[in-house]
């Protein structure tokens, strides 16, 4: 049996997150999931500039040894057709890699 002021089942972004702030007004927390990490996640692999506001995300921290690619546009289209090209002239998101964000999120977040 696990002994803590709080247990967490996940250890994804919003397990990570939430363990973070309980621990910040200095509870005792354990993060249970049934992967180890970094755990190989296929989802979408973008993060906005709200994100990082959201996380306190330290932006020089994270890119040091992490994917972290600003996007500013995209293009659209269809497999041998023509394509059109939004350009919003700022960044909108940032290309990440899932594996390598939920692990960070996790080891930073200092719970057991």
């Amino acid at each position: 049996m696990q002994d803590a002021d709080v247990i967490i089942i996940g250890g994804g972004p919003a397990g990570s997150t939430c363990a973070g702030q309980l621990r910040a007004g200095g509870l005792d927390v354990l993060i249970v999931d049934k992967a180890e990490f970094p755990r190989g996640k296929l989802c979408s692999g973008w993060i906005t500039p709200g994100v990082l506001d959201d996380l306190k995300l330290d932006v020089q921290d994270y890119s040091r040894e992490r994917v972290f690619q600003p996007m500013s546009g995209f293009a659209i289209g269809t497999i041998g057709g023509p394509s059109v090209r939004v350009d919003y002239g700022r960044t909108v998101s940032y290309g990440i890699l899932r594996r390598q964000f939920d692990d960070y999120l996790l080891r930073r977040c200092g719970a057991r």
